[in-house]
């Protein structure tokens, strides 16, 4: 579609498309708001900036672009696709955001888009209560079953950048999760994640822009932020098997991609030994270990999701007990052609498996 807005290849790239995403249809990058938030940051682009340029004519495209625009493409699995998609308009700023017919989730793989390519820019700033409730109201329609679409857009629409110096920088929970894409099927959204983490650097390159992601636990280079809903939808069951958590320290989580896959992980501080957990040794006995997927392999270390196994490790520092949890998908980009529908649906399952959590229909956008 980009070739068909001009300006738009020039600017974007065509490397941003994401071919093998059926029923994913980018957002074409608004020039108004871009340019309004850019001004309003204080950073005046000149009149002969090719950045200016290029976003002035992206802006003149959209005006030119049929409201119906047909979409063909190739589903991960090699069948051919096609649908009708149609342009919305969200501001008088002139946002817009290209929505798949039938397909109301597919606008967040757009909206992601828009996320990063804005963030390149830092073109709108808000407090961290001010996001984390338009990514929460977004998340609780999503819940519903029956979204309010006009609600999703706004909310996700302004969940851009958070304040410079707030803690937490993006919050980037609605990346995390399974969204249906094409019928019942389903593609990891660590896959567009990295993409979006590695081409987001490239165009900061190309345009002469400082990038740098924030700095994800143990020192890996990745974006990540607090995936609150996350939480939320994990507390219940891990509290199950690992007790009450003290309120003050609570349940935390990080998420990060990286060029190797994409890591979750989580940290619960609680006074006491959980409950399951062998005294002193890191053990899981068996009633704990009854909660996990059958299938996969325990060990007392670490608890590490990959290609089918997961291991558990603890530490205990002083009246203290944390407890991390990793999942390394290898999901990414590099990995697609061999992964296929069949494997990506695994570790779907896998994972709700393992929480007692169904890929759908059990995440909230609530503040723990």
């Amino acid at each position: 579609m980009f070739e068909r807005i001009p300006g738009a290849a020039d600017f974007l790239g065509d490397g941003v498309a994401l071919s093998n995403m059926e029923g994913v249809v980018l957002y074409a990058n608004l020039a108004a708001r871009t340019l309004l938030g850019l001004e309003e940051g204080g950073r005046t682009l000149p009149l002969a900036s090719p950045v200016r340029r290029a976003l002035e004519s992206v802006r003149r495209g959209l005006d030119e672009l049929p409201k119906e625009i047909p979409i063909r493409g190739v589903q991960h699995d090699g069948r051919p696709m096609y649908a009708e998609a149609r342009l919305e308009r969200l501001s008088d700023e002139g946002t817009v955001i290209v929505l798949l017919r039938n397909q109301t989730q597919a606008m967040l793989y757009a909206n992601l888009l828009k996320n990063l390519i804005d963030m390149l820019y830092a073109n709108l700033r808000l407090p961290c209560e001010a996001l984390a409730a338009a990514v929460g109201r977004a998340e609780s329609a999503m819940a519903t079953g029956q979204p309010d679409v006009d609600l999703i857009k706004e909310s996700l629409a302004r969940a851009v950048v958070v304040k410079e110096g707030c803690e937490g920088l993006v919050d980037l929970s609605h990346l995390i999760g399974h969204f249906p894409i094409a019928g019942d099927e389903r593609m990891p959204a660590a896959n567009l994640f990295q993409l979006l983490v590695e081409r987001i650097g490239q165009v900061a390159r190309e345009l002469g822009l400082t990038f740098q992601a924030a700095p994800a636990p143990e020192g890996l280079p990745a974006l990540y932020g607090s995936s609150k809903w996350l939480l939320r939808a994990l507390e219940e069951p891990l509290v199950a098997v690992l007790g009450e958590a003290d309120e003050a320290r609570g349940l935390t989580a990080n998420v990060a991609a990286t060029p190797e896959g994409f890591l979750i992980a989580f940290r619960l501080r609680c006074r006491q030994r959980p409950a399951g957990m062998g005294e002193g040794s890191g053990e899981i006995l068996p009633e704990a270990q009854a909660m996990l997927a059958p299938e996969l392999a325990i060990d007392r270390h670490v608890l590490e999701l990959h290609g089918g196994r997961a291991r558990l490790h603890w530490n205990a520092n002083g009246d203290c007990l944390e407890l991390t949890f990793r999942f390394a998908l290898k999901t990414g980009v590099r990995e697609e052609s061999t992964l296929g529908a069949e494997q990506a649906q695994r570790y779907a399952r896998d994972i709700a498996q393992l929480y007692r959590l169904r890929v759908q229909g059990n995440l909230k956008g609530q503040e723990p």
